[in-house]
């Protein structure tokens, strides 16, 4: 039997997206499968190859995704695509904190200097929150145009990978004005 907990915790599944996974696998929590595999491999050297270019790096988003659904067996089944997606956007979400502070680190610098104007820092923090609140809100609605079909829970861990992708991206033009 599957045992949610277990799967977050051998897959380093936390925070909302452990809620989006949830989510998407159902209420139940108990749902019979093999081990679905996830490496961030193809997204890696996707992005390596990419280098600098950041329009062929947004190209990459979904990479690993799609290698975790066509590696495993249970990679077309729900229940596989979400794990496989859930996945893949654990990864963005790290790098999305990792940007975030780094951009934080950035905003204090200018801050410091910049004594008259509004505060990058507050503004940084004022459209993540934003930010947030509109991911969650748009990945609902994309959810809803399901109903209660079974591929709800894909879409909204699909628009979640999605759009925290884009705003890392966002996050990383924002930073290359201070490198």
């Amino acid at each position: 039997m599957f045992d949610f907990a277990t799967t977050c915790a051998n897959r380093s599944v936390t925070g909302a997206f452990a809620a989006v996974l949830a989510w998407a696998v159902g209420a139940s929590g108990a749902v019979a499968q093999e081990d679905v595999l996830f490496t961030v491999a193809p997204l890696e050297a996707c992005m390596a190859t990419a280098e600098q270019d950041m329009d062929g790096q947004k190209d990459c988003i979904g990479a690993a995704q799609v290698a975790c659904m066509e590696a495993n067996d249970l990679g077309q089944t729900n229940f596989g695509m979400k794990i496989c997606t859930a996945e893949e956007a654990d990864w963005w979400d790290m790098q999305l904190n990792a940007d975030y502070q780094r951009l934080q680190g950035f905003a204090a610098e200018t801050d410091a200097v910049e004594t008259a104007a509004p505060s990058m820092q507050q503004a940084l923090k004022d459209m993540q929150r934003a930010w947030i609140a509109y991911r969650d809100a748009a990945c609902a609605f994309d959810a809803s145009q399901w109903g209660s079909g079974s591929g709800a829970g894909l879409a909204y861990a699909s628009c979640v990978l999605h759009e925290t992708a884009e705003q890392v991206f966002r996050l990383r033009a924002a930073m290359a004005f201070y490198e």
